[in-house]
This record gives structure tokens, C-alpha cells and sequence, in this order.
């Protein structure tokens, strides 16, 4: 097995931990337990921007995965992958940093509606992360 596929099988399994991380958040936020929900969601965010630095932009930088033409439907979907995960790491970066500097307590911000738009565009790019793997747009 080489290092590209080891990669991308690990990543895959890490990213259903961060999946499942965001769900557990939601469910502790639905239940009222606002600093939980935040504790988690910053577990998730530290798991996916490791995951991000040491696996993703690796193998990107290595040539993997090759965008040969944008008729392909497949590379069309890597770039709106990859601009939506850099679009949701830097809401998720502004947002755990509110968070930290707030000493880790709630925040009761009036920015619900970009904790919602973060957690929208880390659903559909997790989406479109597994769609590609499935369709064999990643080695493994």
C-alpha cells in the first residue's frame, strides 16, 4: 500500500471522528449545554485543521489529486471543495478564536447566523470530500 493511499484511507476515517464530533455538538446544543457544544466544536476544529495541514495539503502540494480539465464533473467538484474548506477553516478559525479569547465560556453572540453558515459549508464540504473518495477521484 503507498504512502498517497495510507494518507487518504487515514483521512477518510479521521473525517467520520470530525463527523462525528459536529454531530455530538449538535446534539449537546439542542439539550442545552451550550459550553459542551463549544468544547466540541472546537475538538472537531483542531482534529480537521491537523487533518487539513498534514494530510490534505500534502498530498495537494505533491500533485495529488491532478485537475486535468474542468469539464470533468469530479474536478469541478475538488475546486469548489477546496475553496468552500478554506472559505469554512476561516470562519471556523474566527470562531474558535471568539471562543478562546472569551476563556472558553459561552459566548452568547449575536453570530449565531455564522455558526450556522460555518456549520452549513463544513456539512456540504465534507459532503463533497466523501463524494470524491467514493467516486475515485482520491487513490485509495
Amino acid at each position: 500500500m503507498t504512502d498517497v493511499i495510507l494518507m487518504n484511507q487515514l483521512n477518510l476515517v479521521l473525517q467520520f471522528v470530525v463527523a462525528a464530533f459536529l454531530f455530538m455538538a449538535i446534539v449537546v446544543k439542542i439539550k442545552g449545554r451550550p459550553r459542551l457544544h463549544g468544547l466540541l466544536m472546537v475538538m472537531a476544529y483542531v482534529q480537521n485543521l491537523g487533518l487539513t495541514l498534514f494530510i490534505m495539503v500534502p498530498l495537494l502540494l505533491a500533485g495529488l489529486p491532478v485537475v486535468s480539465s474542468y469539464s470533468n464533473m469530479e474536478s469541478v467538484v475538488f475546486i469548489v471543495h477546496y475553496l468552500l474548506g478554506v472559505a469554512t477553516l476561516i470562519l471556523a478559525s474566527f470562531l474558535v478564536a471568539r471562543f478562546a479569547l472569551a476563556r472558553f465560556t459561552i459566548l452568547n453572540c449575536r453570530g449565531k447566523w455564522l455558526m450556522r453558515m460555518t456549520a452549513f459549508l463544513w456539512s456540504v464540504t465534507l459532503g463533497l470530500g466523501l463524494f470524491l473518495y467514493s467516486s475515485g477521484f482520491f487513490p485509495g
